[in-house]
């Protein structure tokens, strides 16, 4: 089957997004391709990829395609518009329908609904506070504050949770959940602000079987079809959802590194586990110039594979 797989910074040749979009438009390529579909992605002028069909418009994509996998920010409705896009020119579109895309989007609609189906979420204040617009992704416009403020239409303060932070990286359909990825992931904090650079793949604090119980809990509540990612921090009595992704996230990468299969079957409707004999470090442009250092010192190249400490480093340039 051909399928489009939709990234929507290599769609668009968003510069600022395009390195990791790249990396999540190619993983999810590699995988479909390695399970015998056959991927066409829709890429600006200017950018290459070293998988699938690239085609230089959406149009062009669209005949020649019957599925479609989306990965675009839920920001601004641009992911439940390109669902409700591919969907009405006759694709199906494999993932969660608009209407649970813009639920998972609002950070307060997703904050109450989680609270009712009984999982823990951060307190509405406390010594710390984080101030979260209502509609953002990525840790965009996430602001560390020791002051007090009062939720306005447009944000979300919370208080600060400490502990861990992880994230999962899921995949639900007809209530079938598989796991394809437990992640740590690495935030820094700079002028207040809270900046995501990477993470770790498997995660050091947070088991398989608490993550699947997790996003099955999530996706009934909001309703979710498809490969989601949902942010945390582990705590002592238990893990605190901060947001969730309806889309595949960065960790994507790694999971088809280490079982593509999987992945591709996970993405098409029968979700599956991935079972991890490698651990993945992926490094945003944050941490390029230590990559980079590194790579130096050992006389290796950028496009090898690079091993530190036992783990397999993905880099995101």
């Amino acid at each position: 089957m051909a399928v489009l797989v939709y990234e929507h910074a290599v769609a668009t040749g968003d510069r600022r997004l395009l390195p990791e979009g790249s990396a999540m438009a190619e993983a999810l390529a590699m995988a479909l391709s390695e399970a015998g579909e056959r991927p066409v992605i829709p890429a600006a002028e200017g950018v290459g990829l070293r998988w699938g069909v690239v085609v230089r418009s959406l149009e062009e994509a669209l005949d020649m395609c019957d599925g479609a996998v989306v990965v675009a920010p839920e920001d601004d409705d641009v992911l439940a518009g390109v669902i409700e896009e591919l969907s009405e020119a006759g694709l199906r579109v494999y993932g969660p329908d608009p209407d649970a895309v813009r639920i998972a989007a609002d950070k307060v609609e997703t904050k109450g609904r989680l609270k009712e189906a009984g999982l823990r979420v951060p307190p509405e204040d406390g010594e710390c506070l984080v101030v979260k617009p209502r509609g953002s992704c990525g840790s965009e416009g996430v602001i560390m504050s020791l002051e007090d403020g009062v939720n306005g239409d447009d944000v979300l303060i919370e208080g600060l949770v400490a502990g861990p932070k992880c994230s999962v990286l899921a995949c639900r359909w007809g209530g079938d959940v598989g796991v394809l990825a437990v992640n740590d992931q690495v935030m820094v904090e700079a002028a207040g602000h809270m900046i995501y650079v990477g993470g770790v793949t498997p995660s050091a604090f947070l088991g398989v079987e608490d993550a699947r119980s997790l996003a099955v809990t999530v996706g009934d509540a909001l309703g979710l079809d498809g490969v989601f990612g949902v942010d945390l921090v582990v705590t002592k009595s238990g893990p605190v959802v901060l947001e969730v992704n309806p889309r595949p996230t960065t960790p994507i990468v790694a999971a088809a590194s280490e079982d593509p299969e999987s992945v591709a079957s996970s993405l098409l409707g029968d979700p599956r586990d991935v079972s991890y004999e490698s651990s993945y470090l992926y490094v945003h442009g944050g941490l390029s110039a230590l990559t980079e250092m590194i790579m130096d010192r050992m006389d290796v190249e950028a496009s090898e594979t690079l091993k530190i400490g036992g783990l397999r480093v993905v880099e995101i340039r």
